[in-house]
């Protein structure tokens, strides 16, 4: 499962949206792969609120860290 997917399955959030939550994720924590499944799931509900609280800021990060 890549971390999108778990994001979305986690969140309920769109496709799109789960780029941005991972965006902010790594920007929180660099690498996802060490995170357990309970800190996983909270990163990604942070996540989708600063997705809701500025999309565009969002966007931007997304694009600078590659996501």
């Amino acid at each position: 499962m890549t971390y999108r997917e778990r994001i979305r399955q986690d969140t309920g959030c769109t496709e799109g949206d789960a780029r941005l939550v991972e965006a902010w994720m790594r920007l929180e924590r660099g690498t996802l792969d060490s995170l357990d499944r309970p800190t996983f799931c909270y990163e990604a509900i942070v996540g989708l609120r600063c997705v809701y609280a500025d999309r565009e800021a969002s966007e931007t990060l997304a694009r600078s860290v590659g996501v």
